[in-house]
Formats: structure tokens, sequence, C-alpha cells
């Protein structure tokens, strides 16, 4: 198996989960739009000091990868939310996909290896 850490050190992949991309743009909707009623649902980035280092931890990975069951959770999120800022948000979602250089994966199951599907799932072989 290729090492997941450069010469340098520097790691080389971060698997991003929907909780993360989550909380960085619930803070953004909350501070910079407004969107008061989101508020409630902030868990761990609080303040800019976390969103911060939440970003100085993201950068230190030379790749960021997720999955389409991701943006299938962030949908699910979004569809819930007021109709008349959810377009805000999924700029805001765009904006942190291309902050972050996100790899976007496609899961081909036939490209998988079964055992490695059946002990870990297709969404985690498809990162790996």
């Amino acid at each position: 198996m290729p090492s997941l850490t450069d010469r340098s050190g520097r790691e080389r992949l971060l698997i991003v989960d929907t909780g993360a991309i989550r909380e960085l743009v619930l803070f953004h909707a909350v501070q910079e739009f407004r969107f008061e009623r989101l508020r409630r649902e902030l868990r761990f980035i609080k303040n800019r000091d976390a969103y911060e280092k939440c970003g100085r931890f993201i950068a230190l990975y030379e790749r960021k990868t997720t999955s389409a069951s991701v943006v299938g959770e962030l949908y699910r999120w979004i569809r819930k939310t007021d109709p008349t800022g959810q377009r805000r948000l999924w700029g805001r979602i765009y904006d942190e996909f291309r902050g972050m250089g996100m790899d976007e994966e496609v899961v081909k199951l036939l490209d998988m290896d079964v055992n490695l599907v059946t002990r870990f799932g297709p969404v985690d072989v498809s990162l790996i």
C-alpha cells in the first residue's frame, strides 16, 4: 500500500465528510450572511478562530476528496433550510470546495476489489 505521507512529511490525502463541510458553511452563513436561524445548528466552529484552525488543518493535506454521498447529504440538509437562502448556501459550498481544491470521486463499483467493498463499503473503498 502506498504511503499517505510525502517526503516532506505533509499528509497526502484527507477524506472530507459531511460534518466538516457543513460546519464551515454554517459558520459562514451565520457570520457573513446573517442566517441567524442556522446558529443553533453550529456545533464545533462557533468563532473565527475555530474556523481558521479548521482551515489550517485542512491545508496540511496535499489532496482533499469527498464522495457523492457527502454531496447528497449536503443537498438533504439544504433542502430543509429557508428556500430564499438555499442558493447562497450552495454558493458557499462551491467556494469551500474550490478553496480546498476538492477532488470529487465517482464510485465505480466494478473497479473495486469485492473483499475491500465487503470490509469497508463502496463509498470508502472508492476514496482509497
